[in-house]
Order: C-alpha cells, then structure tokens, then sequence
C-alpha cells in the first residue's frame, strides 16, 4: 500500500482508539475545520482504510469507521515505530539508561492510571 503520512496515521488512530465518528468529531480530534479533512478523508476511504456509512439519527452526516485494512496499516506502522526504537535504544542507550527509562514508564503508567 505504500506509506501513509502521519496526518492521515492520526486520523486512523483516533478512529481506531475511539470507535466511528463524524467528520466533525474528528476534527476536532485534530484540531481542525471538517472542510480541510475532507480531502484526507476521501484519500482514506479510496484507500479502504475507512468507511463511511449514513448517519441513522441525522441523515445528513456520515459517519467514519476504519477498516479492517485501516486496522493493519496502523498496526504496521506501530510495529515498525517500536521496533525502530528498540534498536535505537540498544544502541544508544547504557544498561542504567534503560532502567532510568523504564522506571520514567513505570511512572506515567501510574499517572495514566490514576
């Protein structure tokens, strides 16, 4: 399918985070106007990596789900970013280096949780 550019990445990755939604919502998502996503959206969808169906409450409005192949591409892309840092870390980083960063993880995991 060849790469898909980090707007287009963050599109699917709120879609897939936080289920179907309307154009205006994902604008908002990404701080944005509906009208400069159109475009972006209309890419995606002629890449079968979103959906889009008839809103059933509002007839007018559509509403975007990604697909199974918009699931894949994004999962590609993480496996690919978390691989690259991994690398980068055993190369770069000293043993107590990554115990510093580990622990800084085990921190945010906490603040996340709480």
């Amino acid at each position: 399918m060849g790469t898909v550019s980090f707007g287009k990445l963050s599109i699917l990755g709120h879609l897939q985070a936080q289920g179907a939604m309307t154009a205006g919502d994902l604008a908002l998502l990404e701080q944005s106007q509906p009208q400069t996503l159109t475009r972006v959206l209309a890419e995606l969808e002629g890449q079968r990596l979103i959906s889009r169906t008839q809103d059933p409450a509002d007839r007018r409005r559509a509403i975007i789900a990604i697909t199974r192949d918009g699931s894949r591409v994004l999962m590609e892309d993480m496996r690919h970013r978390d691989t690259w840092l991994a690398e980068a870390m055993a190369r770069a980083l000293s043993p107590t280096e990554h115990q510093l960063l580990s622990l800084a993880a085990d921190l945010l995991d906490r603040l996340v949780d709480d």
